[in-house]
């Protein structure tokens, strides 16, 4: 069985003013840092074997954080980058309805729409699925701490599940935490069978 750590990055400055960031690279706040070091602690009574980070500065400045407690250099992996927000970056989503922005209001009914110049769903969903399925692969049996952002996190979770697209929007991780899935099986259409322990 592999048991994989997602870590969602800590607190940054559009964090609190609810900017969407995809991928663009704000720093983790001076609260964000302290939460991530209240993380490292639990991180590292796991008792890792590896640890995988996103290269967007919030995750590796995360990923830096848990390195000097655990001990493992971060391995940096794109695919893990969070969603390419395209023209939403930079803005609220109060900011987005003003604009009248009609993939936007899409995007908050549940419906996987593109934002202007960024990535789908699917785009994430086969970056995504094709890191797990490697990941898995090389770390058989072993525990792997992986540090990203919500949406791929969402991802891994959904995957895992073998949920359809619709429950990409039902859950989420909040900045500085984690969440353990244990996977014991590998398929096309499911990364494995989930048993989740809520950090």
């Amino acid at each position: 069985m592999t048991r994989l750590i997602l870590i969602r990055h800590g607190e940054t400055r559009w964090n609190l003013q609810k900017k969407y960031q995809g991928h663009a690279n704000p720093g983790l706040s001076a609260t964000g840092k302290k939460h991530v070091r209240a993380l490292a602690a639990r991180i590292k009574d796991l008792g890792i074997d590896g640890l995988y980070t996103s290269p967007l500065k919030r995750a590796r400045q995360t990923a830096a954080i848990l390195s000097a407690k655990t001990g493992f250099k971060p391995h940096p992996d794109a695919r893990i980058k969070e969603l390419n927000f395209g023209n939403w970056e930079g803005k609220t989503a109060a900011e987005l309805i003003a604009q009248n922005d009609k993939n936007f209001r899409s995007w908050l009914e549940g419906q996987w729409k593109t934002p202007k110049g960024g990535e789908s769903l699917a785009e994430l969903n086969r970056r995504v699925r094709a890191f797990l399925k490697d990941c898995v692969k090389k770390h058989k049996g072993k525990k792997i701490a992986i540090v990203s952002h919500g949406g791929p996190l969402r991802m891994m979770i959904l995957l895992a599940l073998g949920l359809g697209a619709q429950a990409f929007f039902s859950f989420g991780l909040e900045p500085a935490t984690f969440l353990i899935l244990n996977l014991d099986d590998f398929s096309r259409s499911q990364i494995g069978r989930l048993r989740a322990l809520q950090g």
